[in-house]
């Protein structure tokens, strides 16, 4: 049987171990919180997250901030196969990241807090493939560093809040089909249309206004309700336009 210049490159190079596989993770794990390890500290997060997490926190000694971040080329939750699949870009990478995972003299480490779950370096059979050269050099690799950076800063409560957007109660009312025109004269709507400007008055409007009974007459018990008077009116209702 003749083999494939792959086959034979393969047989005679082995292929760089840069993949970790973490397997033998319960189904739980990816689902739910496990507050009872001293793995991570964020232990309102899944199992899964919280390794996830922990290792982009991780800086090697040495080594720089966002180190795994920016080694990390494919990350892969696969519950359905109870595993999580890791590609680094070297070797380097991948030992160092292989060693924090599994050696009881780093604490906490995964073995320790977690004994059910398998740790594997093995070498990344998919780095001869079209399918995957084409996966990690699109922006497909882009996004997943994206990605792996926003969860990172989210969790680690550095995701910046956007801020606040004004309301331009002419323009957003009037994507919202509400004619403001109906409520203000022209004097009003010139100023609604200027932001960012002080008004020189509220801009309180009634909506709804019945004209108000003054006196209220209670009957006595027995008497009827004389005629033609109905029910209470309505009080008046008005919108303060003032932000």
């Amino acid at each position: 049987m003749s083999l494939s210049p792959d086959s034979q490159a393969s047989a005679t190079f082995p292929l760089p171990k840069t993949t970790i596989i973490i397997n033998n993770l319960k189904k739980d794990d990816f689902v739910d919180t496990n507050p009872h390890t001293s793995f991570s500290s964020h232990t309102q997060l899944t199992v899964v997250d919280q390794i996830k997490l922990t290792v982009l926190n991780l800086v090697p000694a040495g080594k720089q901030d966002n180190y795994f971040l920016s080694h990390i080329e494919y990350w892969s939750n696969l519950p359905f196969l109870n595993r999580i699949i890791i590609i680094l870009r070297d070797e380097e990478s991948a030992a160092e990241l292989h060693q924090f995972l599994t050696s009881h003299s780093l604490q906490p480490s995964l073995v320790a807090s977690f004994p059910y779950i398998k740790v594997s370096l093995q070498e990344n059979l998919l780095s001869r493939s079209k399918s995957f050269d084409s996966l990690i050099k699109t922006p497909a690799h882009v996004n997943l560093t994206t990605q792996l950076t926003n969860f990172k800063k989210y969790h680690n409560g550095e995701y910046p809040e956007p801020e606040p957007q004004p309301f331009n109660v002419f323009e957003d009312l009037s994507k919202m089909g509400i004619d403001v025109s109906e409520y203000n004269n022209e004097e009003q709507l010139n100023e609604l249309k200027l932001p960012n400007v002080k008004r020189t008055k509220s801009l309180t409007k009634t909506l709804f206004r019945p004209k108000p009974s003054l006196s209220l007459s209670i009957p006595d018990q027995g008497q009827e309700r004389p005629a033609g008077r109905g029910f209470p009116e309505s009080p008046t209702i008005t919108l303060d336009e003032t932000f």
